[in-house]
Formats: structure tokens, sequence, C-alpha cells
């Protein structure tokens, strides 16, 4: 997880994260606000290189 510029749109938490996970689509990068879990944008990525 890492902060992210901004400000949640919905409740106005000063402090956004940015993190990678993966779901049904795929993989993807999301910036969520941790407080009210308002997600304020998601965008598909490449998978991660596997260790090994």
């Amino acid at each position: 997880m890492e902060p992210v510029e901004g400000e949640c749109g919905k409740c106005g938490e000063a402090t956004v994260f940015g993190y990678t996970l993966v779901d049904y689509r795929g993989w993807l990068r999301v910036t969520k606000c941790r407080s009210c879990l308002n997600v304020r944008g998601s965008e598909r990525i490449q998978p991660p290189a596997q260790a090994g």
C-alpha cells in the first residue's frame, strides 16, 4: 500500500492509498480511501513478475 496524492471525494479524508490486487477481471491498481472504502479509481495492469 502506498499513499496517493489527493483526498477522498466522498468523505474528505486527506490520505488515500493505492495498491495492487487481483479479482475476476485480472490484476488491478486500485486507489481507495481507507476510512470510508470509497474506490477513487482502478485500472488494469500487467501481472507482477513471479519470483523464482
